[in-house]
């Protein structure tokens, strides 16, 4: 009986527990969930401007902090692949402690290097926010990140484009000097 007891308070205890463990989850509002980097013509180097909103509407001063993986395969959208280098992206600020009702902003970085290989990819990475607060339990949020690289190097393209115009007007200077000269030399042979 007086274990019958024992058992019974406990459990009272952890289903009581149960609602402020599910609230802290709820009082943070993260947008997007999802957010696209296309880079169409050029790599985009340092701040891409798209900024992870998170909301504190939370009684208490909390304190965001971040981290960047990889997503595990089965995670991945279809299509995606991993970047080759974590380092390659960045979140700032590193960290923000926000009030009750207060907005934090984190904004996206990049420094992908510009070689053939990370030409035409499409990665997947996630930020991961730990949303810190005085609970026992700390929660995590996770926000897909997509970035498309574009498909050529917009300089290399431009001086093809350059090259094939310079083509052109030589070949057709060189057939009007052509036909100027016949023209020159059928007209003194007169």
């Amino acid at each position: 009986m007086r274990k019958n007891v024992i058992l019974t308070a406990l459990v009272i205890i952890l289903i009581s527990m149960i609602p402020s463990f599910t609230c802290t989850a709820q009082k943070v509002l993260i947008e997007p969930y999802e957010m696209w980097i296309t880079m169409n013509q050029e790599f985009i180097k340092g701040n891409t401007t798209k900024a992870i909103i998170i909301k504190n509407n939370k009684d208490e001063k909390m304190n965001f902090t971040w981290y960047i993986e990889n997503p595990s395969p089965a995670s991945k959208r279809q299509n995606r692949t991993s970047i080759a280098n974590l380092s390659w992206v960045d979140v700032e600020p590193k960290w923000c402690d926000t009030l009750p009702g207060d907005k934090a902003y984190f904004y996206i970085y990049l420094n992908i290097p510009e070689t053939e290989e990370n030409l035409n990819q499409s990665w997947e990475i996630w930020v991961t926010f730990e949303l810190g607060g005085n609970g026992l339990i700390n929660y995590e949020h996770t926000v897909r990140i997509y970035i498309d690289t574009p498909n050529f190097f917009k300089n290399s393209n431009n001086e093809n484009l350059i090259i094939d115009q310079n083509f052109v007007v030589i070949v057709f200077s060189l057939i009007i000097f052509l036909f100027a000269a016949i023209f020159f030399y059928k007209f003194k042979n007169r």
